[in-house]
């Protein structure tokens, strides 16, 4: 064993009893676990952001920095530091994600978000994927949550390695295991093994509600005009702003809240599907053509699972799917992993090399069991400094969930259920800290026309407006004088006063 804190080896001073690593598959971060005893003749401390990795051999087991650490002095002058760290997953989720993505393939779009949003993470292990997203859109989300909601998508998933390269892969075919297991390779501790069979979470027949997707254009008959209504409920949320007609004859449409009705014919109310004119029509028919925004709904099934196991209901709320050809592909995602009952193996090994999202074959003549798994959990711990680690090994056929990612899942779907979205065309306002700063200049740019013509306002191509913003100085306070007065600089101390309501002249 060799452990590294900033590519100094560590390995003596770490008591080698609370030495822990747990590893898992994508929703849970990697940690590493262990103490150090130092004393005044060996005063080593660590810190919190040291980099640390740990190897069994020429194998690299852990990759992360440490991200907590608790002193407890254990008698005299012997101090041990307990010591909690994470691999890189954390670091990746510095930056949010708020980008939308069109007809682009899945794997194209992590690779961008990793390029964009994860400064020093590489993607050379992001499997390709033919699968292509109409539209999908990140709404202020980790990077980690974004990599996750594509890989639910296509039945897929990801971690981060040692060497911070991200991976992607189809869970279906799976990485390659360092080794398998059988009966005689002497690989595993041999009465290590257990098998379980779990049809708790059996899915066949799934509903997939969505958000809304914008349908072909459309006329729709919403009323006749009688003289006294002046409301008319629509049948659709439209995309934009329809178009009003009254016995053929189009009228002008206003948005209700937003613009004043003695502008329009007709105010349009987005939120309570409805037309509100402001003199009621007196005959004629009333029609509205528009865009609708149609409700992503389907329903999936898979009669192979439903023929063996009977029929299992399930419903996933996720509004950030805009598309049935995504909610298809989530749907499929999910048979792929809750369609059968799930299988779960759990055995112990000392041999290194495994790793979480890696596929393991296990095959046993004595147990008749003949099946791939995939690695979701390994707990890592040392038998003694001598005789090295060994690794408890949890691995499923499906997607299990425990009670860490099931809490996860519920903030998750929760934000995906209330559509805690980004809007198109929504306008970010970005704060600045101004402290310690003197000036600060503000220029806009106005193109009226292509004529050249400096004397007319009317046809002048670019007018440019700057303003300096004359600052506070603590230790010279102003003299307040009648307006309207405009300092000249900053050695400039007269100030314009003002009258407050009870005509008193005010500073």
């Amino acid at each position: 064993m060799i452990i590294k804190i900033n590519n100094i080896d560590r390995t003596e001073l770490i008591e080698w009893q609370s030495f822990k690593i747990i590893t898992a598959l994508t929703r849970e971060v990697d940690s590493l676990f262990f103490s150090i005893s130092v004393n005044s003749e060996n005063p080593y401390k660590p810190f919190v952001g040291n980099q640390v990795e740990v190897y069994d051999g020429d194998t690299k087991i852990f990759g992360g920095e440490i991200i907590k650490i608790e002193e407890v002095i254990k008698g005299g002058r012997l101090i041990s530091y307990r010591v909690s760290c994470q691999d890189y997953t954390h670091l990746m989720d510095k930056k949010l994600v708020f980008d939308t993505y069109e007809n682009e393939k899945i794997s194209d779009i992590v690779i961008d978000i990793i390029d964009k949003y994860c400064p020093g993470f590489t993607s050379e292990n992001v499997e390709e994927t033919n699968t292509e997203l109409e539209y999908i859109l990140f709404n202020y989300q980790t990077p980690s949550s974004c990599l996750k909601q594509l890989a639910d998508l296509i039945g897929f998933d990801w971690y981060v390695d040692y060497d911070k390269d991200i991976h992607f892969f189809n869970k279906k075919t799976g990485e390659a295991a360092a080794f398998n297991l059988d009966d005689t390779s002497g690989n595993y501790i041999f009465n290590s093994l257990v098998i379980e069979e779990d049809d708790t979470q059996l899915r066949n027949v799934l509903y997939v509600r969505g958000g809304e997707y914008v349908g072909d254009e459309r006329e729709d008959k919403v009323g006749v005009g009688d003289g006294t209504t002046k409301t008319f409920k629509l049948p659709y949320r439209y995309d934009t702003k329809p178009v009003v007609t009254v016995n053929s004859v189009e009228k002008t449409v206003g948005i209700d809240f937003i613009d004043s009705e003695d502008e329009y014919d007709c105010l349009w109310n987005y939120q309570e599907k409805i037309i509100r004119f402001k003199t009621a029509p007196s005959s004629g028919d009333v029609k509205v053509r528009g865009c609708p925004l149609i409700p992503v709904l389907i329903k999936a099934k898979r009669n192979s699972s439903i023929n063996a196991y009977g029929e299992y209901e399930y419903v996933v709320v996720d509004k950030t799917i805009k598309t049935k050809q995504t909610a298809r592909q989530r749907a499929e995602a999910e048979f792929l992993d809750y369609a059968a009952p799930i299988k779960k193996a759990h055995f112990i090994t000392t041999k290194p090399g495994l790793r979480p999202g890696q596929k393991i074959h296990i095959g046993s003549d004595i147990r008749k069991i003949d099946q791939d798994y995939i690695i979701e959990k390994i707990t890592i711990k040392m038998r003694s400094p001598a005789e090295g680690f060994y690794y408890e090994v949890d691995a499923s056929t499906g997607r299990t969930l425990g009670i860490i990612n099931f809490l996860q899942k519920q903030i998750e779907d929760t934000n995906k259920k209330v559509g805690i979205l980004k809007q198109e065309g929504e306008v970010l306002d970005i704060i600045v800290d101004l402290q310690n700063i003197d000036t600060v200049t503000i220029s806009e740019l106005i193109k009226l026309n292509d004529e050249d013509y400096i004397l007319d306002l009317e046809t002048i191509d670019t007018v440019s407006v700057s303003e300096s913003l004359i600052r506070m100085i603590k230790d010279s306070p102003p003299t307040w004088v009648y307006g309207p007065y405009f300092p000249t600089n900053d050695n400039d101390r007269k100030r314009p006063a003002f009258f407050n309501r009870s005509c008193n002249f005010a500073a």
